[in-house]
């Protein structure tokens, strides 16, 4: 992947509606219908697939605002208000994670999956009823939270770390705690994340000035007394198959968790070694996760052009790319841990942004964002749309690709594909920006289907005041819950006394055959 395009697409996807993404500039219209690339591929012909890795752009309809919508609740009493997670089981119990801080406090970044410092509380309902909420430790940050089964709920939460050792980001280690509550709050089960490296997962990899080459050394400062020493927003990320908990987290590199019942671990496994990338602030290459019905586990992670080589020097095999300019790494594990296979994915000569993969049968659905070169960009020469990548599970072979254009620039911020095989993609379109830091123009939520067939459907536009992004969406039966942020700090819009400044966020849902009618 090209460093600069990367740097600039790493920084965009981290931001929330209260930054966009790109480096463009311009006014707040429709992009032309002839927006393409400039040298588009064959159109879409009967059952004939696209080149591999490099799809067609598809103008998609802008859909209706939300009808019929029934408002859980919004946060805007705070200078900053934000719900970070959402979670909702069979039964009806949904839950959510939120944060608020005043405006006398530190200046906190919402750009930050976790962070310390805010009024950090988890709040679980039935219907409007609030039935118990939980608030973390002083000093702890509940990280990520999903539900178990009908009964429990799984937080995971970063705990300060006596370790002194090293130079975290922030200048704090935290280590990770699992917490197992009940459906009235109470605490069943805490375990720490306890693994203690093998000697080569604690290798780091770097490149010296002029030197095509890594370098490796020791990094013991990844592990104390046992435990993985995370920084301040260091990815980890809870999943539950069949009541079964899976962690995604950058410990020791990439690596691949599953727990016992007693939230012991199962087994786990290294996928990428660690490097610059996944430890830089803000600036970091993320993961992500898919476990399939038998228990195997994909992990797909970006990748740099240089990364490649640490892989390959780390690992000491290559990591085959059959779509030759692919950026993403797949790692596919067995359901008891075993390697199956890796290979590189996603679309060639495209800087994407990963936010979301699922196996379906035996392929595997990449989706997210990419900047790219295109005629008519909203200001400038580059704009940001979504796409979307079926992936060979076994050859790691693009079969077909899409990437899709709502207005102006459009992000995916959340993915899901439900229990009946319906893929939905959510996140903000209709925005424009004079770069990665300066958003002019409002953009708005934006929830679509993506059929087995290709075709894109609108669903829903979230209309909220100013500007407004869908973060994160789950489907209970034929309810769709989600989550959004509105509000935020836009570059020369703000009001003189701020007031409209400071993001705020809200959760609703709706039922699903209502959408897009």
């Amino acid at each position: 992947m090209d460093i600069k395009q990367l740097v600039s697409a790493l920084l965009m996807a981290g931001l929330l509606s209260a930054c966009g993404s790109g480096s463009s500039s311009g006014s707040g219209s429709d992009s032309p219908p002839v927006d393409k690339p400039v040298h588009p591929p064959p159109e879409l012909s009967g059952d004939e697939p696209l080149p591999p890795a490099n799809g067609d752009l598809l103008d998609i309809a802008i859909a209706p605002p939300a009808a019929d919508v029934r408002v859980g609740f919004e946060l805007a009493e705070a200078y900053q208000s934000q719900v970070t997670d959402l979670a909702v089981n069979g039964d009806g119990l949904w839950c959510h994670v939120q944060r608020l801080t005043g405006q006398d406090g530190p200046r906190l970044h919402t750009t930050r999956d976790w962070q310390p410092g805010w009024a950090q509380s988890l709040r679980c309902h039935v219907d409007a009823q609030e039935v118990f909420s939980y608030r973390p430790d002083p000093g702890a940050v509940i990280v990520d939270m999903a539900m178990q089964d009908s009964s429990r709920v799984l937080l995971l939460e970063a705990i300060p770390s006596d370790f002194t050792g090293g130079s975290p980001v922030d200048g704090n280690w935290f280590e990770l705690r699992l917490t197992q509550l009940d459906g009235a709050g109470n605490a069943l089960q805490r375990r720490w994340l306890e693994d203690v490296p093998a000697a080569n997962e604690l290798f780091y990899y770097s490149y010296e000035p002029n030197s095509d080459e890594p370098t490796r050394t020791v990094a013991e400062d990844l592990s104390h007394n046992g435990r993985p020493q995370l920084s301040v927003n260091q990815l980890a990320r809870l999943q539950v198959h069949e009541g079964v908990p899976f962690l995604l987290a950058h410990t020791y590199g990439v690596k691949v968790y599953r727990f016992h019942d007693d939230l012991t671990v199962a087994w786990d496994r290294q996928v990428m070694p660690a490097y610059r990338w996944l430890w830089s602030g803000e600036l970091t290459n993320t993961s992500r996760m898919a476990i399939r019905d038998d228990g195997a586990v994909a992990v797909a992670f970006e990748l740099f052009d240089d990364d490649v080589a640490i892989y390959s020097a780390h690992f000491e095999q290559p990591l085959e790319d059959v779509n030759e300019g692919s950026d993403v790494g797949v790692a596919v594990i067995a359901g008891n841990g075993a390697p199956l296979g890796i290979f590189m994915a996603g679309l060639r000569g495209h800087s994407e942004s990963l936010e979301g993969m699922f196996w379906r049968s035996g392929d595997l659905l990449l989706t997210g964002s990419t900047r790219y070169e295109k005629a008519g960009a909203a200001g400038g020469t580059t704009e940001w749309d979504s796409y979307l990548a079926w992936i060979d599970g076994d050859s790691g072979e693009t079969t077909h690709s899409q990437l899709y254009h709502v207005h102006d620039e459009d992000m995916v911020r959340d993915a899901v594909l439900t229990d009946g095989g319906r893929l939905l993609l959510a996140g903000e379109s209709g925005y424009r920006q004079a770069d990665t830091h300066s958003q002019v123009s409002y953009g708005y939520g934006v929830i679509y289907e993506v059929t087995d067939t290709g075709e894109v459907l609108p669903l829903m536009k979230l209309d909220t005041p100013r500007n407004s992004t869908v973060n994160g969406i789950q489907v209970v039966g034929d309810t769709l819950y989600y989550r959004y942020d509105f509000d935020g700090f836009i570059t020369h819009t703000c009001d003189q006394d701020q007031s409209l400044c400071w993001i705020k966020s809200g959760v609703s849902n709706m039922a699903l055959d209502e959408l897009g009618r």
